[in-house]
């Protein structure tokens, strides 16, 4: 089974991506960059990030994740 991640701080919004892909995918929610930095990034198959965050811009967080790669 495939594994996202979710970065975004929207609580209802998390709920409908789970509500949507729960049946085929395994979901992880970070409502923070701080607490998805907590993560493995290597074990997802689909990073999905908003934007505009509490701690920081999302695009910036995406860069951050592949120069680790």
């Amino acid at each position: 089974m495939s594994k996202i991640l979710l970065v975004e701080d929207s609580k209802e919004i998390f709920n409908m991506v789970k509500l949507a892909v729960s049946a085929i995918t395994d979901l992880e929610w970070a409502p923070t960059i701080s607490e998805a930095r907590k993560f493995n990034m290597t074990v997802f198959d689909l990073l999905l990030v908003d934007i505009e965050l509490p701690d920081g811009n999302g695009v910036d967080f995406c860069s951050e994740v592949l120069a680790k790669e």
